[in-house]
């Protein structure tokens, strides 16, 4: 076993030492009163999920959408980064409308409906006053606050809950500072709103505490990588803060406060556990594929350094602690199962620009209605999970499929006798 496995099996073996212990200490109880105790059953080996894939969002609508997240209502907000606005899908009715930004306009340009009071950019006042430079990733924390990464104008902004007002959270006109960020992209928030920011352009991954006080000043650290001068991907082993990152696209958090990041790069998946360290959790990495050259594709369930992952873009985990991560490189969703310590792939047929989805049930050359690994996906660029285990996919275009670009794709679980489960959107 790599010194890498034994890192990150290092929390899971500690809780299996810790419940052999008790189990021996009840054998012996048992074996003074009963005699010997009896074997204990063997860990059954989870099922490994599977979907079946639809179109949520068809093209025409979106222009490059990117980041998903759903608040508390079960609202489907999506980074529209192409047409720089936010959207809002009402899950219920299938409606979709602007919810921030304003068709046209850039961060560059002044709203020319603003009202007084507003800032250029239309911090101060509602959201559909707001102008965006290409927004990548959206994220609702508890309370219902939304916040928006914005590329090129190298800012958070967070639209408040109770007032509704816009405001920039984190960042300012680009640079490597604690107040700078450079083009960032995914972003996540934990249970005591806390933010973490995939800051690209900066090889970091940032945290912003909240103000300690209402009406203080947010407070952003570096919790890993050594900034735009230093890519790289070593430091496995060691504090995050001191390990290497290159153009980090996503991040997500977990209950406990680990920490995971696509280091796009270094094609891995690393992970920040609570003590501060990181490792590789996801991916062979090394050097990207050669144009021309076929890109091995194993779909079924491999360890999970095995796993060769060509370009993760997004990240998402469901409440059980299941990590789902795009891979725009094999045009695929790969999901890493913690308790089996695995992972496979749960959509998408990989790198191939010539097959069509084979199945019978299929209703268009995209592959809907079949099981997710039997349809196609065109550069899936971020991935979400809600409550009910559906997980939601961008296709942002450009990847190595002929099919339509800018759509949001749905997968439906499937329950283990294979049938689609049947349910609204």
């Amino acid at each position: 076993m790599s010194s890498q496995d034994k890192q990150i099996r290092g929390i899971s073996g500690i809780k299996r030492l810790y419940s052999a212990v008790i189990f021996g200490l009840c054998s012996l109880t048992a074996g003074a009163q009963s005699g010997p105790a009896p074997t204990p059953a063997p860990t059954p080996t989870p099922t490994p999920l599977s979907y079946t894939i639809s179109t949520l969002i068809p093209a025409g609508t979106l222009f490059q959408p990117e980041g998903l997240a759903q608040d508390g209502a079960g609202n489907l907000y999506v980074a529209d980064a192409g047409n720089n606005v936010v959207r809002s899908v009402n899950m219920s009715s299938g409606k979709m409308t602007t919810f921030a930004g304003t068709i046209g306009l850039t961060y560059k340009d002044a709203n020319p409906a603003l009202p007084a009071g507003c800032q250029k950019n239309g911090d101060a006042c509602g959201p559909s006053q707001a102008t965006f430079g290409s927004p990548r990733a959206v994220a609702v924390d508890q309370s219902g606050n939304i916040y928006i990464s914005d590329f090129w104008s190298s800012t958070v902004r967070r639209i408040d809950a109770s007032s509704g007002k816009i405001s920039t959270y984190a960042g300012n006109a680009g640079g490597w500072s604690n107040t700078s960020l450079h083009n960032p992209e995914g972003i996540a928030v934990d249970s005591a709103g806390n933010l973490y920011i995939a800051d690209r352009k900066n090889n970091a991954v940032r945290k912003v505490t909240p103000p300690a006080t209402p009406g203080g000043q947010a407070v952003m650290t570096t919790i890993a990588g050594l900034g735009p001068d230093s890519p790289g991907c070593g430091g496995d082993g060691g504090k995050a803060t001191a390990a290497s990152l290159t153009l980090p696209q996503d991040v997500a958090v977990d209950t406990v406060g680990n920490v995971y990041i696509a280091d796009s790069g270094c094609r891995k998946v690393r992970i920040i556990t609570s003590d501060g360290n990181i490792a590789t959790l996801v991916g062979i990495g090394g050097a990207p594929p050669v144009q021309g050259v076929a890109i091995p594709y194993n779909p079924a369930a491999q360890p999970p350094l095995s796993t060769n992952l060509v370009k993760p873009l997004g990240l998402a985990l469901d409440a059980s602690g299941r990590l789902y991560i795009s891979d725009a490189g094999c045009d695929s969703i790969w999901l890493y199962d913690p308790a089996a310590q695995d992972v496979y792939a749960i959509a998408g047929m990989g790198p191939d620009t010539k097959t069509k989805p084979a199945c019978a049930a299929r209703t268009n050359d995209s592959g809907d209605g079949c099981s997710a690994t039997q349809a196609k996906l065109n550069a899936a660029y971020r991935v979400a999970v809600d409550p009910t285990g559906k997980v939601y996919v961008p296709e942002h275009g450009g990847g190595t499929v002929p099919y339509p670009p800018f759509t949001i794709r749905l997968l439906s679980p499937m329950p283990p006798s294979g049938q689609a489960t049947t349910s609204a959107h």
